[in-house]
């Protein structure tokens, strides 16, 4: 039974340290989400929070925000407003950001980001607005469901707005 345990952890480590060693990415391993017990970020100056899935520091010193999906498909635009939203909460702490990654299982795609913070808000604006006075007013996001993204979210057999 001891060594089955030890075999199942050689296997797991193996597998989710070659998740993190299959980004190829040139870098220090600086931050790393661990699950519930770790904080977000806040950025008080645009009251953004966020919490990224990792953050290696590059060779250039910059740092890079990687955000994972769980699906196959492809990347969507809340994907991307997600992890900006994280990156700049991560600048609020201090953090470097020039560059973001997003990578589902079928996809990866980097995005440079604005050195100005203000830049970088003003293009998730709309979408903060819109998570804050939905947050505010306790009220219920409007779904914008289609094929694809409904046969590959989380939530495909209880939201009122799926297609399955």
């Amino acid at each position: 039974m001891f060594y089955l345990i030890i075999i199942i952890l050689v296997i797991f480590f193996f597998v989710y340290f070659n998740r993190l060693n299959s980004l190829k990415i040139k870098g220090e391993l600086i931050w790393q989400d661990s699950g519930r017990e770790t904080k977000y970020f806040i950025n008080n100056e645009f009251d953004v929070y966020g919490k990224p899935d990792l953050m290696y520091r590059k060779e250039n010193g910059k740092i890079l925000l990687v955000e994972f999906k769980s699906r196959k498909g492809g990347i969507y635009l809340s994907d991307i407003i997600q992890t900006k939203a994280a990156a700049l909460a991560a600048r609020g702490a201090g953090y470097d950001i020039d560059e973001i990654l997003v990578k589902t299982r079928g996809k990866e795609r980097y995005y440079k980001l604005s050195n100005c913070n203000s830049d970088l808000y003003r293009e998730i604006e709309r979408f903060v607005k819109i998570a804050q006075s939905s947050s505010y007013y306790n009220s219920d996001l409007v779904g914008t469901p289609e094929n694809r993204k409904c046969y590959s979210c989380a939530y495909k057999h209880s939201c009122k707005y799926s297609f399955n």
